[in-house]
């Protein structure tokens, strides 16, 4: 089968070329620009062209029979959804439609998250299912931790999904669709929360994000503990650290300078 990568150069672009190399001819990878294209090269991607105007006729020129989505941040649209389409998407979808899908998993406290692979049309995420598959999220996983694990389970539902012919319509009274969430834009309401999920947020993100506290930038999530001495929603500076005061309970993070010459020395010693 002669089939088309949209990817962006992350990991789960990566790994999905690595996986479609191994069961397809992979005869064109499309970036959304061109300075996106270099982790695909190297990787071994050939014939690399940026999203753009007259790309479904360059495709179809290249006899391209399937258009694999992983890791893409347009919408495909007009003549380009002629050619039969999968996408990736690492979540249990209808659930968390949208382009920050695993985040908002951690932000809900989901017990459970997984990777689906569904049909493009012409909405966002909203195509039939062709296969999914859920996996445990364990409370406080690092949330760089679980994307490589979705990442590699969707490389290899993608190759499945070539040759399986299932479509499943999705259950629009499950769905929900969340919004972007680049940093600085969530503000979370941390008195309202039980401790117990603001931990699992906050330890789960903080590998990644550093925004999570809105006005206090900070590192990882270092512990947690029952009962507040504060009022809710009270955020605490003391030299090292950032005590995050919820409803029934405390998390302690780092402060940002700590963690940032952490990552220094690190990168020193590599």
């Amino acid at each position: 089968m002669r089939v088309a990568l949209f990817g962006s150069g992350s990991p789960q672009s990566l790994r999905a070329l690595a996986r479609l190399r191994e069961a397809a001819e992979v005869v064109a990878v499309v970036v959304p620009r061109a300075e996106y294209a270099r982790p695909l090269v190297e990787a071994g991607g050939r014939e690399v062209m940026a999203f753009g105007e007259g790309l479904a006729a360059e495709l179809r020129a290249r006899g391209v029979e399937r258009i694999c989505v992983a890791s893409f941040p347009h919408l495909l649209r007009g003549e380009l959804l002629e050619i039969p389409a999968l996408n990736a998407h690492l979540s249990l979808l209808p659930r968390h439609r949208g382009f920050d899908p695993l985040f908002w998993t951690y932000y809900c406290a989901d017990e459970q998250t997984g990777v689906t692979i569904h049909v493009l049309d012409a909405g966002c995420d909203t195509g039939d299912i062709v296969v999914q598959r859920a996996v445990p999220l364990p409370r406080a996983k690092p949330s760089r931790e679980m994307y490589f694990e979705l990442a590699d389970i969707a490389a290899e539902l993608l190759v499945q999904a070539l040759t399986d012919p299932t479509r499943i319509a999705q259950d629009e009274s499950r769905a929900t669709a969340d919004p972007p969430a680049p940093r600085g834009s969530v503000r979370v309401d941390y008195g309202g929360w039980p401790v117990a999920r603001a931990w699992h947020f906050l330890a789960g993100m903080s590998d990644q994000r550093n925004d999570l506290v809105a006005g206090h930038p900070h590192g990882r999530a270092l512990e947690w503990r029952e009962g507040t001495t504060r009022v809710p929603g009270s955020i605490v500076e003391t030299r090292r650290t950032l005590e995050v005061h919820c409803r029934d309970g405390v998390v302690v993070l780092e402060r940002a300078s700590r963690s940032l010459l952490r990552r220094i020395v690190n990168r020193l010693q590599r």
